[in-house]
């Protein structure tokens, strides 16, 4: 169901938009079998940067995507992140390209996963897969898991129910990696972009252009951001940047994923044992 045409939030205001983050700690690295150095474990720098990031965000929510095996690791910080009423949604269990997972490969880390962070006192409503794609049968075994909705790769503005979930997909010139990490220039390439890395200037002009067409076109838009880039300042000011604007425009839905998901869904159809974390 498409529901580009729709009024947004309990003001039925022109669009809807949901600011995310992706990644903490060594999850990612770890997973790809990179050197990490067993001494500093639990000492990640994008750990540090998250009071920065509650501080830049204040009143504006925000949904965080977070490797549940960093519950073991930073405890702290995720408590933090939730304590500050911003929402914390599942990333995989040590960030897991879930597309090459077998369905019970799958089934078992978002049972992992789910324990892990209800030992925080947390019950994520979302997942995001790790690498974007979702395989057959992941919509019902997150459904069946009790989550409310996916956020994956897909088409801008295409925020609509599909198999009794909230699917809210993002795009990739959306997230600030494919566009800075001057690493990614092979998905960049099979994404038809230019191959060489962006500025900070052309990232945000990324994100003013999204601004635009979503209230242009009645749309909700979701854009990620990922800690380890914000170690730097000038894609600090970026999202600096972002908050200001978002706070200029009335007629723009600012919500975290799993609100944009609850309206989205039937009056009621929020999964049992998912609440708001």
């Amino acid at each position: 169901m498409s529901l580009a045409a729709a009024a947004w939030g309990p003001r039925r205001q022109r669009a809807a938009f949901s600011l995310s983050f992706d990644n903490l700690g060594e999850a990612a690295a770890l997973q790809r079998g990179e050197a990490v150095d067993v001494a500093r474990l639990g000492r990640d720098p994008t750990a540090d940067v998250v009071p920065t990031l509650l501080a830049l965000l204040g009143d504006v929510p925000a949904t965080y995507f977070i490797e549940a095996s960093n519950v073991a690791r930073y405890p702290g910080v995720i408590a933090a992140w939730h304590e500050a009423g911003q929402e914390v949604g599942v990333h995989a269990w040590r960030h897991e390209h879930w597309a090459t997972q077998p369905a019970a490969e799958r089934r078992r880390l978002l049972r992992l996963s789910l324990v892990a962070f209800r030992t925080l006192g947390l019950h994520p409503l979302g997942f995001r897969p790790p690498g974007g794609t979702l395989p057959e049968g992941a919509l019902q075994e997150l459904r069946e898991a009790g989550l409310a909705y996916c956020s994956p790769l897909g088409e801008v503005g295409a925020s609509r129910l599909e198999d009794g979930l909230a699917v809210l997909p993002f795009a990739w010139p959306h997230v600030d990696a494919f566009v800075l990490d001057p690493t990614l220039q092979t998905l960049r390439q099979r994404c038809g972009a230019p191959a060489a890395a962006g500025t900070p200037q052309q990232w945000q002009a990324a994100l003013e252009a999204l601004l635009q067409r979503a209230l242009a076109e009645g749309l909700h838009a979701t854009v990620i951001f990922h800690p380890y880039l914000l170690l730097h300042a000038a894609h600090r000011d970026v999202l600096a940047w972002l908050l200001r604007r978002l706070r200029q425009l009335p007629e723009l839905w600012v919500a975290s994923c799993g609100d944009v998901a609850r309206s989205l869904l039937p009056a009621g159809g929020v999964a049992a044992g998912a609440h708001r974390s």
